[in-house]
């Protein structure tokens, strides 16, 4: 679990650097130095930035722009049979797909 936690920290931390322009301009002039610990002197953010206490679900708003990722394609039933999806046979089968309808074409031969 706490890779997890590693792992969101990073991500969060990237998208928050990459998608404020301020702060990316920061980390292109000062890198992870200037945004993370304030830079030195005048350089960076005062301070820094604290990405220890990042609301996963603020970065999940802001990232698809809904809280609900669900709310945007309809609702999504991922139970059958009472069981996950996830943890079902189903999820890993492939889906068939459907058969496009016959073609006909005349052709000249000659022999």
């Amino acid at each position: 679990m706490d890779d997890l936690r590693y792992k969101f920290r990073r991500v969060s931390h990237a998208y928050t650097v990459l998608s404020d322009p301020k702060i990316r301009a920061i980390y292109d002039v000062y890198g992870e130095e200037g945004v993370c610990h304030g830079g030195t002197g005048q350089q960076g953010i005062p301070g820094g930035l604290n990405f220890d206490n990042i609301d996963p679900l603020l970065v999940f708003k802001r990232f698809f722009g809904v809280d609900n990722p669900f709310q945007v394609i309809g609702n999504v039933d991922l139970t059958q049979n009472n069981q996950h999806v996830f943890f079902s046979v189903d999820a890993v089968k492939p889906r068939e797909l459907p058969k496009c309808p016959p073609m006909y074409v005349k052709l000249p031969i000659s022999l």
